[in-house]
């Protein structure tokens, strides 16, 4: 388990986990997810279940707090390299919907 404060918008770049993962969300509005062209809102309280080997990625508000409940441990396979400074203060792209 890790617990998660961000005091800016932050982008998690695509990527995966060997196992399943919980992406619980405690304090903070709302986060974005994105799989497989999908996108998915998730509000205070709320929570993302993802199993193994599910390519995502998410944006997290500025003041969030979640709680990441990983089963293979913190084993993250990033796609595109690992979350930098460039991905601080990013927010999701406009939904194509």
């Amino acid at each position: 388990m890790l617990m998660f404060r961000t005091p800016v918008p932050v982008h998690i770049k695509k990527h995966t986990h060997t196992l399943g993962e919980t992406h619980v969300v405690l304090v903070g509005g709302s986060h974005i997810f994105e799989s497989d062209g999908k996108r998915y809102v998730i509000e205070n309280g709320g929570f993302m279940r993802m199993p193994g080997g599910v390519v995502h990625e998410a944006w997290l508000p500025a003041g969030s707090q979640t709680l990441n409940i990983l089963e293979s441990g913190w084993v993250v396979n990033w796609l595109k390299g690992e979350p930098g400074p460039e991905d601080v203060n990013e927010y999701p792209p406009v939904s194509k919907k």
